[in-house]
């Protein structure tokens, strides 16, 4: 059996610029809930942040991940929740103003963006609970 930690081979990533990225979104497109919508893209990013910070340290302090993942678990649900507004209030936007196609393809490329955020955050979700899973079998008699 593998003794690196599932939770290690979780896809967390550099969030670092993210930010910055839909605040350009929020510049550019016209009549976007862009209040609302940073709103949630900065709670989703906080929440991922926390969930790292806190994986970081259990991980630092030699704990295995096994009763210290659901603080971890309950902000990856925040931030899913979060990311699922996104997507709700991009996906509103192109069908109460009828965008136009062309116009649709920026917002479409980043209602994906956010859809991506939120499956990589159940795939961290994932491997924690694994290796939660893993660790809770290998203790057994």
């Amino acid at each position: 059996m593998n003794d690196s930690p599932l939770s290690d081979q979780a896809p967390w990533m550099p969030l670092e610029g993210l930010v910055q990225q839909w605040a350009e979104l929020a510049l550019e497109a016209e009549a976007l809930p862009t209040a609302e919508m940073m709103v949630a893209v900065s709670q989703a990013l906080a929440h991922e942040q926390s969930a790292l910070s806190t994986h970081r340290l259990v991980l630092s302090c030699g704990q295995a991940v096994l009763f210290d993942s659901d603080p971890i678990m309950q902000e990856l649900e925040h931030a899913s929740t979060a990311w699922s507004y996104v997507v709700y209030a991009l996906d509103r936007h192109l069908y109460l103003h009828r965008v136009a196609p062309a116009d649709a393809v920026p917002l479409r490329a980043w209602l994906a963006e956010a859809l991506e955020a939120r499956e990589r955050l159940w795939r961290i979700g994932t491997c924690l609970l694994a290796e939660q899973q893993r660790r809770y079998q290998e203790a057994q008699p």
